[in-house]
């Protein structure tokens, strides 16, 4: 079951490609730092980048390791999902430790069925020599089954 549910959602249930503020030049005008508008937002990854799913759906990676790896994580996401936007982003940042805290939310519909898709996240990312090293995600994923579906659930075997 556990694989299934992984196969129907992919990576589309945690969006980051899509979704990351620095894709979308949601960087703050007058940034130095912002990334060009034609940085791919995995360049902005350090190459042994480490990104945890802190709350996550049964069949999906509590973690992953290297930015190839989470590119490949990604892959799929625009079979499932489009975003139309990304709103309400705060940014926190500690230049002093390099942890950087973003909320957001997104908004968008399902690839298959057109059924609105919407969630909230909470991303807390640490910096290392002007990369992403670590990014620690949290999102609502009972918005994600809202939206493509909730997992049929096995009948207990007593």
């Amino acid at each position: 079951m556990a694989s299934g549910l992984r196969k129907s959602l992919g990576a589309a249930a945690f969006p980051r490609p899509g979704v990351a503020p620095g894709s979308h030049g949601h960087a703050k005008r007058g940034d130095e730092r912002r990334p060009a508008r034609n940085e791919h937002f995995f360049d902005l990854l350090a190459e042994d980048v480490v990104f945890e799913y802190v709350i996550t759906v049964p069949g999906y990676p509590r973690r992953v390791a290297g930015r190839h790896a989470v590119a490949e994580l990604y892959r799929s996401y625009g079979a499932t999902f489009v975003l139309d936007r990304c709103y309400d982003l705060a940014v926190h940042h500690d230049q002093v430790t390099g942890v950087v805290v973003l909320e957001y939310g997104s908004q968008g519909r399902v690839v298959a069925t057109g059924a609105a898709y919407g969630n909230r996240y909470i991303s807390v990312l640490s910096i290392v020599d002007s990369k992403v090293a670590q990014w620690r995600d949290y999102l609502d994923p009972l918005a994600v089954f809202d939206a493509v579906g909730w997992p049929a659930v096995a009948a207990d075997s007593d």
